[in-house]
């Protein structure tokens, strides 16, 4: 039915159900409310300029997060704890990553880095191997990353995977914690970021009078509502003013404070959807004729393309 008023046609359009009712609700949508950090309590900030340019961005990405990395958490009912919703997360990311390196019917990749890790000599895609049981390449390391023919490669690089990794490992975590560093010092002399945390500090206290007055009956039911609205949308605008600081890379600061914090507690997924966000590739250079078997771990011949 038409609607002269254009207002009223846009609030009735805003009621309408995202979804029909004589159809299902799709995958993509039932994800985005399951990675929204709200249901597990803790608070997300998409600014508004970025709804209207990108549309649906992932939630988990626009965590409120202090700068030491710990999340922001709000006052209201929650359907999953903090470790239900990580837990949750972790195996939606999973689901995306469907390239070699893992089983058939799972969504676990056995090693860190294969098809990260790429061939200095054509490109390809490294794939890991077991050495031959009872040798002392077993003993030692287990596995190794090859560039395999049969996947497109040259056949001509191999290299032990445990020292690989942990190499990896090292210079991701050196270079997360300098990025919360820098995001640190970027907090604390950014004059215009300070105004707005005090303003912040301001409207809670504001929030607090005004409750109290409610409670000595100095403001009248309509009062005290239009004043607490009145404040919270002052809030809401802050908070998206403050994230606009910082831009699409307010991630990286305090959100690398707190995967250097809980990397051991990562399975090998989850460091590789970590490593994948900071690196293109790693790129292996071949170490010639007889230097990669001479028992020494040479990090000069890893190149890391950071995006």
């Amino acid at each position: 039915m038409f609607i002269g008023n254009g207002r009223k046609q846009r609030s009735v359009l805003r009621r309408r159900p995202q979804t029909p009712a004589e159809k299902s609700i799709s995958y993509s949508s039932v994800k985005y409310i399951l990675r929204n950090p709200r249901l597990c309590g803790y608070r997300a900030c998409i600014p508004q300029e970025l709804r209207e340019r990108s549309g649906r961005v992932d939630p988990v990405e626009y965590l409120v997060e202090r700068t030491d990395g710990t999340p922001v958490v709000g006052k209201w009912e929650t359907i999953f704890t903090p470790e239900e919703w990580r837990e949750l997360v972790n195996v939606l990311d999973s689901r995306k990553n469907t390239g070699k390196g893992r089983k058939s019917g799972t969504t676990v990749t056995k090693r860190l880095l294969t098809g990260i890790a790429r061939c200095g000599n054509c490109g390809a895609g490294l794939v890991s191997a077991m050495y031959q049981h009872g040798t002392p390449s077993y003993e030692k390391h287990g596995y190794y990353y090859l560039c395999k023919v049969a996947t497109g490669g040259c056949g001509k690089l191999s290299r032990s995977g445990p020292p690989v990794d942990d190499h990896v490992e090292r210079v991701l975590l050196d270079h997360l914690r300098k990025q919360t560093r820098d995001m640190t010092s970027t907090v604390k002399e950014d004059p215009e970021l300070e105004a707005a945390k005090a303003k912040l500090k301001q409207i809670d206290s504001d929030k607090v009078e005004a409750r109290q007055l409610r409670a000595d009956d100095e403001l009248s039911l309509a009062e005290f509502a239009r004043e607490i609205r009145r404040l919270e949308v002052k809030e809401q605008e802050l908070k998206e003013s403050a994230s606009a600081l910082f831009g699409t890379p307010i991630r990286t600061g305090s959100t690398a404070a707190r995967v250097v914090r809980e990397w051991d507690t990562y399975t090998v997924d989850m460091k590789r959807a970590e490593i994948t966000r900071s690196l293109e590739a790693v790129v292996i250079s071949r170490a010639g004729k007889g230097g990669a078997q001479r028992g020494r771990f040479r990090p000069e011949l890893l190149e890391m393309v950071w995006k």
